[in-house]
């Protein structure tokens, strides 16, 4: 068995890559797949293209050379994707543990999404997959090649934290009775005069006597300031009736028939199907990874919390649409009108913006690391307290948003004055 070759480290330093010399392994169990991609990476000039269907045949290959980007599906039959992942980044695969690896999937939920950002990818490529994209992705990540950050668990509003019905209930309060004042001696006395039964008293002496200290008793009473003591916690209280809620965060429609139609779109050129249209929809929560819902329409659509990372969203609506909160990652978002949408709290790293149309739209607290902003409008944009590390941006977009000291801008840029406010 051949010794293991590997390549050196400069080619991937500089911002030119010499592709011919590059080494690159396609693990997929659809052979079709690498039938599509070989000349697509021809095109982008690599030298040394490999194709395997198993994961056992990946690592003989590795065993024989070494590659320099691998391709890896991650859901295939019979095979854990991310087991193989993690051999890979443990160095047990007889591997450069550190090699780029883009993953490619039709539909990468959260956990698995999650499961393969901790072990160590560098980019993500849905299917069915598009050349345009595919060859933009591969050659960002061959030249700049970043470690994709594990979807961080998103905050959900208040009233999506607990199941319907229920109703959230502090420390129970184990309520004491008041302790009662010491009976006094004349107080104990008329009390068990009062006991006497209501018939005529035939001693009248006696009569006049108790009539008498039940007076100077009373009397003592009226002058005695009453102990003042605490209130009785309220037992058994109902709770208060809460104000009408929104309900759970569970899409309130199936999808899929969304996504069908827009998949026949799109595949016909529009002949076929029909564009999807989410406009005003409540679909917080809702999981669309990997989608490709090109020139969809998402405006006032309730996206709160939403699972995108990986989707192709070119051209869509989302003007107006709350997506606070929402994972972007990687997602291609070029040319999208975010125009007054809510992105506070997003996640959108290594995504793509360019000529997008952010005009008063919220990024305040988002990660925007590694996004490509060419040619976005930033007219008023909200960018307070976001990481605006990214590509392609340029002092005359950070002049028209506002932004504050917390914004992280990238070397170069700085924060214009007059723009920065608080609160």
């Amino acid at each position: 068995m051949d010794k293991v070759t590997s390549n050196p480290q400069s080619l991937y330093t500089g911002p030119t890559v010499n592709f011919s010399k590059l080494r690159v392994l396609v693990v997929d169990d659809d052979a079709q797949v690498f039938t599509d991609v070989k000349p697509l990476l021809k095109d982008i000039g690599f030298g040394d293209i490999q194709g395997c269907m198993s994961t056992s045949d990946a690592v003989n290959q590795m065993r024989i050379s070494a590659p320099d980007l691998i391709i890896l599906e991650i859901q295939m039959s019979g095979a854990s994707g991310i087991n193989f992942l993690r051999q890979i980044r443990a160095g047990a695969a007889t591997v450069v543990k550190n090699v780029p690896i883009v993953l490619t999937s039709k539909n990468l939920d959260r956990t698995l999404a999650f499961k393969a950002c901790e072990a160590g990818i560098e980019n993500y490529i849905s299917k069915p997959i598009d050349a345009d994209n595919f060859c933009r992705r591969i050659k960002k990540t061959v030249e700049n090649p970043i470690r994709l950050a594990p979807p961080k668990k998103v905050e959900r509003p208040e009233h999506f934290a607990s199941p319907p019905g229920e109703i959230k209930s502090g420390p129970v309060i184990e309520a004491k009775k008041a302790d009662a004042p010491p009976t006094k001696p004349e107080e104990r006395k008329v009390e068990l005069a009062e006991r006497v039964p209501a018939h005529p008293v035939p001693n009248v002496k006696v009569r006049i006597a108790l009539e008498a200290k039940k007076t100077a008793v009373s009397d003592k009473k009226s002058t005695t300031p009453k102990p003042q003591t605490k209130p009785k916690p309220i037992i058994n209280s109902l709770p208060e009736k809460k104000k009408a809620e929104p309900k759970p965060a569970e899409p309130e429609i199936d999808v899929s028939p969304f996504l069908a139609g827009h998949e026949s779109w799109l595949s016909t050129k529009g002949a076929d199907g029909e564009k999807a249209n989410f406009e005003n929809l409540k679909l917080p929560g809702i999981n669309l990874a990997g989608q490709n819902l090109t020139s969809g329409i998402f405006r006032g659509a309730n996206l709160q919390g939403a699972n995108l990372r990986g989707a192709i969203l070119n051209d869509a609506d989302m003007r107006h649409a709350n997506l606070a909160g929402a994972d972007l990652t990687a997602a291609e978002l070029h040319n999208v009108k975010f125009r007054h949408a809510s992105l506070k709290g997003a996640t959108l790293i290594e995504a793509g913006l360019r000529s997008a149309d952010l005009a008063g739209a919220d990024l305040s607290g988002g990660d925007l690391t590694g996004v490509d902003f060419k040619d976005a409008n930033f007219l008023s944009t909200d960018i307070r307290g976001a990481n605006m590390l990214g590509i392609s941006l340029t002092q005359k977009q950070i002049n028209q948003a506002y932004s504050n000291s917390e914004t992280k801008l990238p070397p170069g840029l700085r924060m214009p004055p007059k723009k920065s406010h608080s609160g």
